[in-house]
Order: C-alpha cells, then structure tokens, then sequence
C-alpha cells in the first residue's frame, strides 16, 4: 500500500495564550509527520504578520511550513511582496537565534567549526581561499584562518565592487589592517591585490539539507555564484540555523555546509 500523504492547516493565533496553546498542539501533531504545515493567512481577522510570525516559528523548529496563499483577486506584485516578507521574517528569525548563542558555547561551536574546515581543506587543498570577516554574529573562523595560513593557504576577502556586481577578491592575512568600503564591508586596506578564489567559505543566515543558502538577501554570493564555472561554495553556518524553505530559481546549492556537527554534503544527503 502506497504512502498517504497529508498536511496540517492552523489559525495563526491572536493572543499569547493561544500561540502557547498551538505550539503544545503542533508537537502532538507532529508526532503524526505531516508533509508539511500551513498556515491561513491572514484568517479569522488576525493580521498577515501573525501569518508570517507563526510559519517562521514552525520552521525554526526544523518543520517544514508556509503561509496558505489565495492568488484569486491578488495581483503578481501583492504575492511577490508576501513571499519576500515571509523570507525577511525567516532571516530576522535566524539572526535572532544566532546571536542568542550563549558567549561559551558560541567559543565551542567557534572552534569545532574551525577545525572542520580546516579538515575540510586537507581533503581540497585549493590555493587561494576566499574567507569572511564575521559580522553580525557569523561563526569566527579566525583560528582556522591561522592554520590555512601556516599550511601555505592564501587568503582573500570579498570586496564590493557595485550593489549588482558579483564579488571581487583581495589578497588579505590575518593581522592585515581592515577598513570599511562604502558599502560597509570589512576590506583589506589599501593596495588591493585582486585574486581569485578556487573555493569560497560562505556564511549562511540559514540552510537547507539541500544545501541551499539563505543570505542577507543582497544577492551578492547569488551573483558570483551564477558563473557555471564558480569556485567551490562552502557554506559556514551554526546548525540551528538549519530550515527548509522554498529554493528561488536563482538559488545554487552549496557543494558543502561546514556547522559545528561536521561537514553536510548535500549531493550526498
């Protein structure tokens, strides 16, 4: 007999009892492995945010879940900017559960991640590696930095060239004096020597166990990464900031995600 496949729909909740109560409800439930969970946008008088606030929650328990669009009477625009808020609504979830890491654990998750790069690099000994400079509560790869370095490794930052350009990159060392482009970003001073990269360490606001990433949603890495014959996308991620969503047609699967449990390779999962 063949698998039945099923889903669950909710209310979004009003009040704060009624989320407690729904969360209690969905952990039985889930016992049942739905497909997925919806969630009726914008029903019974509760607004869209509600809608967009509680499908965010359900996926940051690593459950799958999306708002129950109607498209009858809405136009491309309106449904474009519903989909976009529920991926805004999703990253300000992730950053928020990334920077709750407690500042010890935060060392230790640090430090396994390290290493696990590092023996990711063993068994890719490429060349020139393009890193990050970690903002935003981003995993600190700093002491993987001094070992790639010590092991002949030649680093380089991403670099800005434009808002709609792909990334450029410049030679940089750990104890090189940063500035700050105009665009913000951590760049090695001033003369830069331009490189290019046969893999690239990726930092991921979340993840799928696909492998797609989720950005900032600036679409930088999107475009530098749209080149068939991209360097080697390894995404840098905490493990909780694992979560299924929707892949954009644009979207390019990560060749491998390094979090503090070890290295994901979604070819592989």
């Amino acid at each position: 007999m063949s698998k039945k496949n099923f889903s669950v729909e909710f209310f979004p909740p009003k009040t704060a009892e009624g989320a407690e109560k729904l969360r209690v409800t969905r952990a039985k439930l889930a016992e049942l492995k739905p497909k997925y969970f919806s969630v009726t946008f914008g029903a019974g008088g509760s607004t869209q945010q509600g809608t967009l606030d509680t499908v965010v929650e359900i996926m940051g328990e690593g459950l799958e879940a999306a708002p129950h669009l109607s498209c009858v009477g809405s136009s491309r625009e309106s449904i474009r900017n519903i989909l976009t808020a529920d991926k805004t609504a999703l990253r300000r979830h992730l950053i928020a559960v990334r920077r709750a890491i407690a500042t010890a654990q935060r060392a230790r998750h640090d430090s396994a991640i390290a290493s696990h790069v590092t023996a990711w690099w063993r068994a890719h000994p490429v060349a020139v590696l393009g890193v990050y400079w970690p903002v935003r509560h981003e995993p600190d790869l700093q002491s993987a930095y001094a070992a790639l370095v010590a092991a002949g490794v030649q680093l380089a930052l991403p670099v800005v060239t434009a808002p709609d350009a792909p990334l450029q990159f410049a030679a940089w060392t750990p104890g090189m004096p940063l500035t700050k482009d105009a665009f913000g970003v951590s760049i090695p001073a001033a003369p830069l020597v331009a490189l290019q990269p046969q893999a690239l360490l990726i930092p991921c606001v979340g993840f799928t166990g696909s492998g797609i990433r989720l950005g900032y949603g600036g679409g930088f890495y999107d475009r530098t990464l749209a080149n068939p014959t991209h360097p080697l996308a390894i995404g840098i991620a905490y493990a909780c900031s694992r979560v299924d969503f929707e892949a954009a047609a644009h979207d390019v699967a990560m060749d491998a995600i390094i979090t503090e449990t070890g290295i994901l390779n979604p070819r592989e999962a």
